[in-house]
């Protein structure tokens, strides 16, 4: 199916998609600042590390991923997009039971 918009204002559209700093990557932030009180320090975004996980506790040696829906394979939410499907498959493939390339990279380090 042909995009409905020019490249330009694809462009313009998906440029306004935030990819961190998300109402759900907030709320996941609280709620593991509130469990564990004040004792731990807890870093967001942490581009330093692989896989770029949500929220860390380094001194538990905690990294959390906020995968949405789409990500997690929601069979509700979640759907598998038509186009470039070589690229999205090895990424939403967990789904099914298998290891995406972001956890597998956290895994091995």
């Amino acid at each position: 199916m042909a995009d409905v918009f020019t490249p330009e204002q694809r462009s313009e559209i998906m440029s306004r998609i935030r990819s961190s700093g998300t109402t759900p990557e907030a709320r996941l932030c609280a709620s593991v600042r509130e469990a564990l009180g004040g004792r731990w320090r807890i870093d967001r975004n942490v581009r330093t590390l692989p896989g770029q996980p949500d929220v860390v506790v380094a001194g538990l040696h905690l990294a959390i991923f906020a995968d949405g829906c789409f990500y997690h394979g929601c069979p509700e939410h979640g759907h598998m997009p038509k186009s470039n499907v070589d690229y999205w498959l090895p990424k939403l493939w967990p789904a099914t039971g298998g290891v995406t390339g972001r956890t597998l990279a956290a895994r091995t380090q």
